[in-house]
C-alpha cells in the first residue's frame, strides 16, 4: 500500500502541476514520492513502479484523449479506450518503467552519481519520447513551468529539457532529505547546492528578460483569425466554400482601417487546392489587396492529378500563391498510417509528409510555419529559424482535440511557449477554436482568446534575426544527459554487488 500511495501521489503532483490546473510549484517535487520507494528495488519491481506511474499519469494528464478519438475516427468508446491505453504503454509505460530500473540502480550508488544521473536519465527518456517511433513529447515536467518567466529563460540554451532536469534534481534532493537512513549533513549540503542552482538559473533569467523585454523594435502588425467553426468529417466543395466565406467575413469585420501586414488563418480553413485553382484563390488575393496584408492559410495541396496529397500552409499575396509548406511531422493514424498499420480509419489518413521544414516568404522576412502538432517538436522550429525564419506561425485545428478548451489546448499552448523562448522569436498561433494568441520571445503571453469564441486578434510582433544558443547548438544538453546517464549507470553497481 505504501508503494501504491507513493505512485498515486507522484501522478497527482505531476498532473496538478500541468494545465489545466497549473499548480506549477508542485512540479519540482512530483517524482520525490516514487524516488523514496525505488531505493533498493530489484529491476522487476522498479520497472513495475515506473510503469504504474505512467498508467496513472496518462489518464490524469489526458483524460480528453478517448473522446477525441471517438470524435475524429468515429470509433466506439471501448476501441478508443483501448487505443488510448496503447499510447500510454508505448510512450509512457515502457520509458517510465526503464527509468524506474535506472533510478533504483543510481539510488544505490554514491550520492553524487544519484544527483547527476537520475535527472540526466529522466531527460534521456524525455528526449527518447520526442524522437522514438513517431515521437510524442507531450507535457514534459519542464513544460509545466511555462508561466515562470524567470526560470524558463534557460530554454534558449538547454531547451525544455533543462527545466525537466532541474525539477528531477529537486525531487532527488527532497527524497534524500526524507530518507530515514543516510547522512543528514550530506543531504542538507546537497539540498543547499540544488537551491544555489535554482538561484543561478533565476539570475540568468533576469538578465535575459532585461535583454529581451520591452516593446518590439520596428513592429509588424498581425491579425489572427479564429472563427470557432466545428470541423467537418467529410470535406466537400460546399463545406469548403462555407468555411472560407466565414473566415472572409470575420476577417473583414475584425480589421480596422489600420495597416495590417500579416493575416493568419488556422489549419484546414482553405479546403481547396489553392495552387492549382485560380478561382478558389481569387477571394484571398482580393482580401490581400484590400488590406495590404500577406495571408497564411491552411489547406490541402496535391502534386498533380494522381500525386500525393499534403497538409499544407499557403502564403497568399496580391498576385496569388507566393509559397507553400507541406507538413513534415504528420499525426499517426489521423493523417498517415505508420508502418502500414491501419487499425483506425480517419477522414484524412492518406496524407504524405513534406520533404523538410523550410520558411515561407513574406515582404518583411521569412516565416517559419508550424502546422498544428508540429509546434510540439523543438527541432522543427529550430530548423526553420536556422534557415532564416524571423517569426514563428502556428496554424492549428484544435476543434478535433479539445473543442471545449478544457485541457488539451491549454497543454498545447504551454508547450508552444517554449518554441518562442528556445528560438527567441515571437510566435503567433491561429487555431480553429482556442487557444489563439501571441507568445513573445521571453515566453510572456500577449493577447489570447480561448475556445468557443469567434474573434480577430490584433497585435504587433517583432521580427528577430539573431540565433539563440539552442538554435546554434541544438539538443547538446539533452545529448549530454544521455551520455552522462549511460556512463553513470555503467559505473554504478547494484546494492548487492556493492555489499
Amino acid at each position: 500500500m505504501k508503494r501504491l500511495g507513493a505512485i498515486a501521489l507522484a501522478a497527482l503532483l505531476y498532473a496538478a502541476a500541468a494545465p489545466p490546473w497549473s499548480i506549477d510549484v508542485l512540479a519540482p517535487f512530483a517524482l520525490a514520492p516514487v524516488l523514496l520507494v525505488l531505493r533498493g528495488d530489484r529491476p522487476r519491481v522498479a520497472f513495475a513502479t515506473g510503469f504504474a506511474l505512467a498508467l496513472l499519469l496518462g489518464p490524469a494528464l489526458s483524460s480528453w484523449m478517448p473522446a477525441m478519438l471517438v470524435r475524429f475516427f468515429g470509433v466506439s468508446w471501448p476501441l478508443a479506450v483501448l487505443a488510448t491505453g496503447t499510447v500510454y504503454v508505448v510512450f509512457g509505460g515502457v520509458p517510465f518503467g526503464l527509468f524506474g530500473i535506472g533510478a533504483a540502480r543510481l539510488l544505490a550508488a554514491p550520492r553524487l552519481a544519484a544527483y547527476l544521473g537520475i535527472p540526466a536519465l529522466w531527460v534521456a527518456f524525455e528526449f527518447a519520447r520526442t524522437h522514438a517511433f513517431t515521437g510524442l513529447p507531450w507535457e514534459f515536467l519542464g513544460h509545466t513551468l511555462y508561466r515562470r518567466l524567470t526560470v524558463i529563460q534557460i530554454a534558449d540554451t538547454t531547451g525544455v529539457c533543462g527545466l525537466s532536469f532541474l525539477c528531477v534534481l529537486t525531487a532527488v534532493a527532497v527524497a534524500d532529505l526524507l530518507q530515514p537512513h543516510g547522512s543528514r549533513r550530506g543531504a542538507f549540503a546537497a539540498a543547499a547546492l540544488v537551491a544555489a542552482v535554482w538561484t543561478g538559473v533565476g539570475g540568468y533569467g533576469r538578465w535575459r528578460l532585461a535583454e529581451w523585454g520591452g516593446a518590439p523594435v520596428d513592429p509588424m502588425p498581425v491579425a489572427l483569425v479564429q472563427a470557432n467553426r466545428a470541423p467537418a468529417h467529410e470535406t466537400s466543395p460546399v463545406t469548403a466554400a462555407m468555411t472560407m466565406n466565414a473566415y472572409l467575413r470575420l476577417t473583414r469585420a475584425g480589421l480596422t482601417p489600420e495597416r495590417t501586414e500579416l493575416i493568419v488563418w488556422p489549419e484546414n480553413t482553405a479546403g481547396f487546392y489553392l495552387a492549382d485553382d485560380a478561382m478558389s484563390v481569387a477571394p484571398l488575393t482580393r482580401l490581400s489587396r484590400e488590406t495590404g496584408a500577406t495571408l497564411v492559410v491552411g489547406g490541402p495541396r496535391s502534386e498533380g492529378e494522381n500525386g500525393p496529397i499534403h497538409n499544407a500552409a499557403y502564403v497568399v499575396g496580391e498576385d496569388g500563391v507566393a509559397g507553400t509548406y507541406d507538413k513534415v511531422h504528420l499525426v499517426p493514424f489521423a493523417e498517415y498510417a505508420p508502418l502500414g498499420l491501419r487499425t483506425l480509419s480517419g477522414p484524412a489518413a492518406v496524407l504524405a509528409p513534406g520533404a523538410e521544414p523550410h520558411p515561407l516568404p513574406h515582404p518583411r522576412g521569412p516565416l517559419g510555419v508550424l502546422i498544428c502538432f508540429e509546434v510540439l517538436y523543438p527541432d522543427i522550429a529550430r530548423d526553420l529559424v536556422a534557415q532564416g525564419a524571423r517569426l514563428l506561425v502556428n496554424i492549428a485545428n484544435d476543434a478535433w482535440t479539445d473543442p471545449a478548451g478544457v485541457a488539451a489546448t491549454r497543454q498545447i499552448f504551454s508547450m508552444a511557449v517554449f518554441r518562442a523562448v528556445e528560438t527567441r522569436r515571437f510566435l503567433v498561433r491561429a487555431a480553429t477554436t482556442g487557444i489563439s494568441g501571441v507568445v513573445r520571445p521571453t515566453g510572456e503571453l500577449g493577447p489570447t482568446v480561448g475556445a468557443g469564441v469567434a474573434e480577430v486578434i490584433r497585435a504587433d510582433v517583432g521580427l528577430a534575426g539573431t540565433l539563440s544558443p539552442y538554435v546554434r547548438l541544438g539538443d547538446a544538453f539533452a545529448w549530454a544527459c544521455v551520455l552522462a546517464a549511460l556512463w553513470l549507470l555503467a559505473a554504478s553497481r547494484p546494492a548487492e554487488a556493492a555489499a
